[in-house]
């Protein structure tokens, strides 16, 4: 977290007992009790200025429809969020224009989420002028303001370009200039490195930690890298068919995991040192869909540590202090029932 912050400072972001869900299809729709899936349950947490939030998970767990429902992209069912303290949860599309420049959202892939015909001086001017956020002179200054602090440099080699002269790196970093130039609160990136070599990857991630501290700018960086959450973030959620199972300071939900799944998640990271060894955890069967979510706890269905009638009786909320777990045996050490 930035130094110029602390946790008594209000949230950038406030998240609230969120849900969010889905419209079926009509021929699966006949075969489910309810015409919705739920895509997201019961999220809550909160990311300070100068806090980078990750928020982590395998493919299909929720965290992609989390970033889009912060940045008004999918409707919340229930619950609330807050962007720097007004709440969004219920704007409409004209009302969700006077919040935008508060926050701003990176997309995955840095070679279909910007216009090819675009130069690069358009392609992040294009917010302030559609947003009409200043005076036509001070457009141009505005732009290379972002290009220098999104590490485009010197930001006069790249205003005429194309995005088809530009590297993977350097496009997700016109995505970066492009949110940045309307001078954001909250920067939300959606798996921004997941196309990007490691050592590209690297100097993006590493970008997302300079601004949060030098502009005490919140991040909510969302990934399944597990290491890359833990290289950066100062929080990390770990998500489960679209509730939250982990919640706490880095060092503790990837350094001493109390949550099954997530001890699962980092045991199938390769680990490079042969002089270390970790206990094995036995998954059994395949994720369930959401649209036959199981009954109880999301994950007894697989966890080693599913016992008697507490976790089908119903969803664990989360609980802890500051290390949160959302787990009927969230007392069992990581070395408990697992397969050596």
């Amino acid at each position: 977290m930035s130094e110029t912050t602390t946790t008594l400072d209000p949230p950038a972001v406030d998240v609230r007992a969120v849900r969010v869900d889905y419209g079926t299809a009509r021929g699966l729709s006949a075969l489910l009790r309810d015409r919705t899936i739920t895509a997201v349950e019961d999220v809550s947490f909160a990311v300070r200025p100068g806090e980078i939030v990750g928020i982590g998970g395998e493919s299909g767990c929720g965290k992609s429809t989390v970033a889009g429902a912060l940045c008004g992209l999918v409707r919340v069912a229930s619950g609330r969020i807050e962007v720097a303290g007004r709440e969004v949860t219920r704007l409409s599309h004209p009302q969700w224009r006077t919040v935008r420049p508060d926050i701003q959202l990176v997309f995955q892939d840095p070679f279909d989420s910007l216009n090819p015909q675009f130069s690069i001086f358009a392609t992040v001017a294009e917010p302030l002028v559609s947003m009409k956020l200043c005076r036509k002179d001070e457009i141009a200054g505005r732009v290379v303001d972002a290009l220098e602090r999104a590490e485009l440099t010197p930001p006069e080699r790249y205003l005429s370009r194309r995005p088809a002269s530009l590297s993977g790196g350097e496009r997700q970093r016109v995505s970066i200039a492009r949110a940045l130039v309307v001078r954001p609160r909250v920067l939300v990136a959606d798996e921004p490195v997941s196309m990007l070599d490691p050592t590209t990857a690297v100097g993006i991630t590493s970008l997302l930690r300079r601004l949060a501290d030098d502009l005490g700018m919140a991040v909510v960086l969302i990934s399944h890298d597990l290491k890359l959450l833990a290289s950066v973030c100062d929080t990390v959620g770990i998500m489960y068919l679209g509730r939250l199972v982990e919640f706490g300071p880095a060092a503790d939900v990837l350094g001493r995991p109390v949550h099954p799944y997530t001890r699962l998640l980092l045991a199938a990271v390769p680990n490079l040192d042969p002089r270390t060894r970790r206990p094995r955890v036995v998954l059994t069967g395949a994720p369930p869909s959401p649209a036959l979510r199981p009954a109880g706890c999301p994950f007894h269905p697989r966890c080693p540590l599913a016992d008697g009638t507490d976790c089908t009786a119903g969803a664990p909320a989360l609980a802890g202090a500051a290390h949160q777990v959302a787990c009927h045996h969230a007392t069992t050490t990581p070395t408990e029932r697992t397969t050596a």
